[in-house]
């Protein structure tokens, strides 16, 4: 028992004294000039290579890293360059296995630098198999392929003296045991690869004693080394669950955490296709990848990190991703299809999530609408968010604003709407707009009705108009300047799933009447909604209304993007050279609706009976500016006006 007591306790003690001879830190020496001289270091992508590269950069020197894989390379490349401020250091393709390879490194380096001034053989691997040129892949990468590449590049060094080669060898060289016979074959005995690694140490010495021999007299030195207790970048163990065996007076040790992560990437007052400002947050579960290859590109960037430090790097590529994709959507996408809009987004970012070693396990939205249920009634909602408006109202004039706009939303079956619903929302409507009209900002009341159902043109008709008659008699209650306000309705239409078809005269018709019998002749214009018509079906119901035999009290124009989409999207297929003819279909499109009737006069759209109050004033109480109309500024982004109305911004510059 003593004796073991006894026996522990010198290995504690020699523990102790390694670990500190190993990572005590070394004495600064003079550092040499090196500016002027050119040096290879041959897995120079990680590890002792890239140790020794970012030495040889700090002098001065430029450097070649030579190594296989070309992403670590090039990473490799900008760190040393960013460390060090050298940026004569980069990154060629060498791949040791291969000698084919190794003859085109020599020749790409040969015919782009004059000058070669050290050569440091580094790379080096212990691993089983064969090459592609019949041998050991331990002896080819070792010592084969740098025997090559020595050869090729030897008379560069001459011409460059002086100059030397450095040969990375081993002490294992010791246990080495060549076999002429059987040279770059795998080595027989119970422990094939660490003899191979062996032998190859063994060979790297013999060259550099035979080379130094050989190249007496030519002021061009080689050096075998022995590095030390140290180990590359590519000899790595990734142990799952935290159970391995680690010599720990001499083992760095690392962990990175294999846990699911919870993300929340949130985006605030980003613009939709149609300018509508939503803030949206994502919920992503994410977590870092187990296969060998895509763990050690994780581990590559993120070991010594903890989790938050992942976490936010993993935020900041989703949140990236979540805002430009909600400014290729419309409001109505992004609410109603939550899922497909959840299934792009994981789309879209995993790539680039996956370049870090992490895959998105799922992915989901909740879109901060202020919605929320309307108690008492079957499901409906209504909008929140009254609270504070003035202020913010106020800061947004400050800001530049002039319009604002609040949207309400019903829908159309058997119950619905409720007499509640439509109630409530008309109030909210109404408080807000007055709310707007105090700070200076025109409102724009956006009470929309859904074309979900199968609903027919009668009936949505006769909705719109309780709707619109509620929402007048609130703003009314509520005293609100009508000639300083605009609305945005829906066009009356059936449901997507209603049978029978209409005409687009009989949808003009509908739509003018429920207008002519809620909307005072007051309201400056009408600026209607696409609700989920194609560009074809908007367009052509605009020209229909606008050339409806019915007295029009109002300028008629539109507020819709998504209706404005589909042949600009064609045009572009997603290809950055058919960017200028996808801007100009946009813009043809936008012309087509703000013009007025398709292929009439653009002054039809203004009313026929001569003119109605918009066409000559847009003004709300507050306004410093007096009775100037707003709708004929051309300034703060207010867009080309038909009838008076900006026509092709939506929402018509509201914040």
């Amino acid at each position: 028992m003593g004796w073991a007591l006894l026996g522990a306790g010198l290995l504690l003690a020699l523990g102790v004294l390694l670990r500190h001879r190993l990572r005590a830190p070394a004495q600064p020496r003079s550092r040499p000039d090196l500016r002027g001289r050119t040096a290879i270091v041959t897995g120079g992508s990680g590890g002792i290579g890239e140790a020794t590269a970012r030495g040889l950069a700090r002098c001065g020197a430029r450097v070649v890293l030579a190594a296989r894989c070309a992403r670590r390379g090039e990473a490799a490349a900008r760190r040393i360059r960013t460390e060090t401020g050298n940026p004569e250091v980069l990154f060629m393709p060498l791949d040791l296995a291969s000698l084919r390879s190794v003859r085109a490194f020599a020749s790409a380096f040969l015919r782009q630098e004059p000058h070669l001034h050290l050569l440091v053989n580094n790379a080096g691997v212990s691993a089983g198999g064969t090459t592609e040129d019949g041998f050991s892949l331990t002896f080819q990468v070792n010592h084969l392929g740098h025997f090559l590449l020595t050869q090729l590049l030897l008379e560069r060094l001459q011409r460059s003296a002086p100059s030397r080669v450095v040969i990375v060898a081993s002490a294992a060289h010791r246990a080495g045991r060549l076999n002429p016979a059987a040279l770059g074959r795998p080595p027989p005995g119970p422990l094939p690869t660490f003899q191979g690694y062996c032998d190859s140490k063994l060979a790297n010495v013999l060259h550099a004693r035979e080379l130094a021999t050989r190249l007496q007299g030519t002021q061009v030195t080689a050096y075998a080394v022995h590095p030390g207790g140290c180990c590359g970048s590519d000899v790595k163990q990734y142990v799952y669950g935290g159970w391995a065996w680690a010599w720990w007076c001499i083992t760095d040790t690392q962990r990175i955490s294999l846990e699911i992560m919870t993300l929340q990437p949130r985006c605030e007052d980003v613009e939709t296709a149609e300018g509508v400002a939503l803030t949206v947050t994502g919920v992503a579960q994410v977590k870092i990848m187990t296969e060998k290859e895509l763990l050690a590109v994780a581990c590559e960037q993120f070991l010594g990190k903890n989790v938050q430090d992942v976490k936010n790097v993993v935020l900041q590529t989703l949140e990236g991703h979540l805002r430009s994709i909600l400014g290729t959507l419309t409001v109505e996408q992004i609410y109603q299809d939550r899922d497909q809009f959840a299934k792009l987004v994981r789309e879209v970012a995993a790539p680039d999530v996956g370049r870090m070693g992490i895959e998105i396990l799922s992915f989901t939205i909740k879109v901060d609408k202020g919605v929320v249920p309307l108690a008492g009634t079957d499901g409906e909602t209504t909008t929140q968010g009254l609270d504070g408006l003035s202020e913010r109202c106020a800061q947004y004039k400050k800001d530049g604003a002039d319009f604002a706009k609040w949207r309400c939303v019903l829908k159309i079956s058997d119950n619905t709407p409720s007499a509640l619903a439509i109630m409530e929302n008309a109030n909210v409507l109404a408080r807000y707009a007055s709310i707007c009209q105090q700070n200076g900002i025109v409102p724009i009341v956006e009470p929309e009705i859904l074309p979900d159902g199968d609903h027919d043109l009668k009936r949505c008709q006769y909705v719109t108009e309780k709707v619109l008659a509620a929402v007048y008699k609130a703003l009314s209650d509520h005293h609100v300047y009508l000639e300083g306000t605009l609305l945005k309705p829906n066009m009356v239409t059936p449901g997507h799933s209603c049978p029978t078809k209409y005409s687009p005269e009989e949808i003009a018709m509908a739509t003018v009447t429920a207008l002519r019998r809620t909307v005072p002749p007051a309201v400056p214009g009408v600026t209607f909604l696409s609700g989920g018509q194609s560009e074809e079906e908007a367009s052509i119901n605009l020209n229909a209304i606008n050339t409806c035999p019915l007295v029009r009290p109002w300028a008629l124009t539109f507020s819709y993007g998504r209706a404005l989409q589909a042949s600009a999207l064609s045009a572009w297929r997603g290809q950055k050279d058919n960017a200028t003819a996808a801007t100009e279909e946009f813009v043809k499109r936008a012309e087509v609706n703000g013009d007025g009737p398709m292929g009439g006069d653009p002054k039809s759209c203004v009313p026929m009976d001569g003119g109605a109050p918009g066409t000559t004033s847009l003004w709300v109480g507050g306004d410093t500016e007096g009775h100037v109309p707003r709708a004929d500024r051309r300034h703060r982004g207010l867009c080309p006006t038909v009838g008076g109305m900006p026509r092709s911004r939506s929402p018509l510059g509201a914040r």
